[in-house]
């Protein structure tokens, strides 16, 4: 074979795989910009995500301290209602004002045990 023919096929060979590595250049740029455009994409959903739960988890906090407060004032309240009846019963004077009084006690008591 002449030294041009094989200079020919050589330089076509080499046109050939400049081609295919222009082509996968091409393919991994376009590979590359779907990535890039999938973790941005995935960031802005973790933001959104992560402010979701940020409100979520405050909200939450909220509605709990209320809760508390509610029941300590609930608790607070009862304290006192039995203070009261406890110092209402050591004043009574005979046994059958113990017994009324008692009765009265039982009563509020029933009462109040179906409204918590």
């Amino acid at each position: 074979m002449s030294m041009i023919i094989m200079k020919s096929i050589f330089i076509v060979i080499l046109f050939t795989q400049a081609d295919q590595l222009t082509a996968d250049l091409t393919t991994e740029r376009s590979n590359s910009q779907k990535i890039d455009t999938e973790r941005s994409m995935l960031d802005r959903q973790n933001k959104e995500l992560q402010a979701k739960l940020s409100e979520a988890e405050a909200h939450l906090k909220t509605r709990t301290k209320a809760a508390m407060q509610a029941l300590e004032s609930k608790i607070a309240n009862l304290e006192e209602q039995l203070d009261a009846e406890a110092r209402s019963v050591q004043s009574m004077a005979s046994p059958s004002n113990c017994i009324i009084s008692l009765i009265h006690f039982l009563a509020r008591w029933h009462k109040n045990s179906f409204l918590v």
